[in-house]
Formats: structure tokens, C-alpha cells, sequence
């Protein structure tokens, strides 16, 4: 591997915790992003309309069948913000322009915003997974399977983020990876039926 394509892993984590730390600054909001938000969403389904779809054949309770697609689509929502919103942010604010003026390559920048994508994946998974499994809507040993999925959502979903964070034009153009991409797969994945 010549020097040139050569990954420091050192300047990945580097860029990932300058992220981390960003996110860190803001954390009585993000609260609301991570926690708040997907409980009410997961409770309003799962208590809802659970109590109008009552069982669900061969799987229970229609509470314990939509918890697992409400996690994951919440993991999915989360990973494809952060690598598409919030990279396109960077790129507008230059942020880039400046760390690349360190011993940081474009691949590298790319690799710690697809682990940061992975970080808010799972982020939303343990905060959502802990609620539901305290309310009896998800078993306790389900819990490695769910990071595992979370990791892969963030990869895939983070991947996508950055391909329209860097095509976009404007804000509004990159609002369609939500309108055309997200919801539809959120909605359309078999979560709720």
C-alpha cells in the first residue's frame, strides 16, 4: 500500500471526536433528538395502535412485532442526518477546508464521518432499546443482534448520507434524501404491517 492511499487511523479518530465533542456541546438538545422524540413515537405506535390491532399473529403483541422497526428506522434516521445534514453543514462551513490543513486525507475525513454515522445509529438504538426493553416490548438478548444491525444501518444509511450531502446544491435539494429516500423506507419497510 503506497503512502498516498495509506489510512491513519490516528487522524479517522481524530475527526470522529472533534464530532463527538461537538455533540457533546449540545447534549440537552440532543437528549430530545436521541431519547425524547423516538420514545413518543414508539409509544404512541406501540400503545396506540397497539391497543387497536391488539395481536399480532405469530408474533404477540403488535407493541413487541413494531419495536424492533421503530429502533432500526430510528438508527436509519439518525445515521443519514448526521452524514448528510450535518456533513453538508461542514462542507458550507468550511470545517473541512480546515481540518484537511492537518496530516488528514479526504479518505480518512470520509471514514470518521461514516463511524460518526455509526456512533448516532447506535446512540439511538441504546437510548430507544433501553426503553423498550424496560416496558417488556423487546427481550434483553436481543440486544446484540440490535448493534449489530445498528452498525450496518449507520454504514449503509451514513454512505447515502454523504453521496447527496456531496451533490447537493442547496439545503433544499438535500431535504429530498429525507422526502425520497428515508420516510418511504421508514414507512414502506414493514415495521408497522
Amino acid at each position: 500500500m503506497s503512502a498516498a492511499t495509506r489510512i491513519r487511523w490516528r487522524s479517522v479518530v481524530g475527526v470522529w471526536w472533534r464530532h463527538t465533542l461537538a455533540l457533546a456541546r449540545v447534549w440537552k438538545v440532543a437528549f430530545t433528538w436521541f431519547v425524547i422524540e423516538p420514545v413518543v413515537v414508539l409509544a404512541a405506535v406501540a400503545i396506540g395502535i397497539g391497543r387497536l390491532v391488539g395481536e399480532v399473529e405469530g408474533h404477540g403483541a403488535y407493541a413487541a412485532f413494531v419495536t424492533p422497526g421503530i429502533i432500526v428506522g430510528n438508527a436509519m434516521f439518525h445515521a443519514i442526518f448526521e452524514a448528510s445534514w450535518s456533513a453538508f453543514e461542514r462542507i458550507n462551513q468550511s470545517v473541512y477546508d480546515t481540518v484537511l490543513t492537518a496530516p488528514v486525507t479526504v479518505a480518512e475525513i470520509v471514514l470518521a464521518e461514516l463511524a460518526f454515522a455509526v456512533t448516532r445509529s447506535l446512540i439511538s438504538i441504546v437510548a430507544l432499546g433501553t426503553f423498550a426493553i424496560a416496558f417488556g416490548w423487546m427481550p434483553l438478548a436481543a440486544t446484540p443482534g440490535l448493534l449489530a444491525v445498528g452498525i450496518g444501518t449507520g454504514l449503509v444509511f451514513g454512505g447515502i448520507g454523504l453521496l447527496f450531502a456531496a451533490l447537493s446544491k442547496s439545503l433544499h435539494v438535500l431535504s429530498l434524501v429525507f422526502t425520497l429516500v428515508a420516510t418511504p423506507l421508514f414507512f414502506f419497510s414493514g415495521s408497522f404491517f
